[in-house]
């Protein structure tokens, strides 16, 4: 497990996801580029995922959430202050709290303690649906995977547009193989991801109209 993350490790996260996948031998800067040359609503698009047949977008906020902020982050999600947040945070529970000042506010200090709920959510929902809790990782041996999930949903939300740009980074950073990822791996990472989206949910359903109104004033 990595150490508490510093401000300046923080910032560094796209630069060490670039690293990551250059050690795999993806070129992920190269990759970017031709996205962004190739497609020039590329933020926009969308990506078949799962193997069930059924069409997933891209990671964005719920419908709910799709509102006129200040600035846009990417993928055109309204971006606020923690400041602002707090001022509309009354009634909201800690961590759907955190999960808004993490996405829409950039705070990165929350990351190890949503982290933690997020792992603590995929043991929930391993023992739900009798998820194994080891796979193969990239070298066939027995590999712990539900924390890699956790980090995973957080990391994709910080940094959309390199794992647009690479996929390969999803069972990169889940610590397995193209072929696990797609078995099964990336579902469960779908369940993980759903549970951060509806605290995201919780938390805008009663901050944004008074987020709104700050606006507005």
């Amino acid at each position: 497990m990595r150490g508490k993350l510093t401000g300046r490790e923080v910032a560094l996260r796209a630069e060490e996801l670039v690293s990551l996948a250059a050690a795999h031998g993806v070129d992920l800067v190269g990759a970017a580029g031709r996205l962004t040359a190739g497609n020039s609503h590329a933020r926009g698009m969308t990506r078949q995922r799962g193997t069930n047949g059924h069409r997933y977008q891209e990671l964005v906020e719920p419908s709910a959430l799709r509102a006129t902020g200040k600035a846009s982050h990417t993928f055109h999600r309204p971006a606020w202050t923690v400041a602002e947040l707090g001022q509309a945070a009354a009634g909201v529970a800690e961590i759907p709290f955190k999960a808004a000042c993490y996405a829409f506010a950039g705070d990165r200090s929350v990351y190890w303690q949503l982290w933690s709920a997020l792992q603590h959510a995929a043991h929930q929902l391993r023992a739900r649906h009798s998820w194994p809790a080891q796979v193969r990782d990239v070298e066939g041996a027995a590999h712990f995977y539900l924390e890699a999930l956790a980090q995973l949903v957080l990391d994709e939300d910080a940094n959309r547009n390199l794992f647009t740009s690479a996929p390969a980074l999803y069972w990169i950073i889940a610590g397995v193989d193209e072929s696990t990822w797609k078995r099964g791996v990336r579902e469960r990472f779908d369940a993980v991801q759903r549970r951060y989206l509806g605290w995201l949910g919780e938390a805008m359903s009663i901050m944004q109209p008074r987020l709104e109104e700050l606006e507005a004033d």
